[in-house]
């Protein structure tokens, strides 16, 4: 079941998958290659609520949950965007102990 909420092969974290259109679901802290705990939930139509938590200093690199739609990250130690992109996939610089929301 993790394996249709979340997949991290090849660096790159990709949300809900092969989930079901039309069925909700939601997960917290799921680990991620790279030493990320990511959490998000899926209403049957749409992702929301995406954060990541960075276990050590490193790149995340993540597929847009929301293709073709600008996207802000968001530090939640300092509630600074840090990267706005709408590229299909994202890369930042994180923090240890750092958080990361999708907005």
């Amino acid at each position: 079941v993790n394996e249709m909420l979340i997949q991290s092969w090849d660096k790159i974290i990709h949300l809900f998958p092969v989930w079901p259109k039309g069925i909700k679901a939601s997960f917290k802290n799921l680990r991620a290659e790279g030493a990320f705990l990511v959490s998000a939930k899926f209403d049957g139509n749409k992702i929301s609520d995406v954060e990541i938590e960075s276990l050590a200093e490193a790149v995340c690199v993540l597929e847009n949950p929301w293709p073709k739609t600008k996207i802000k990250i968001v530090d939640l130690n300092t509630n600074k965007t840090i990267i706005e992109t709408d590229e299909s996939i994202i890369k930042f610089e994180t923090q240890s102990a750092g958080r990361y929301q999708l907005k």
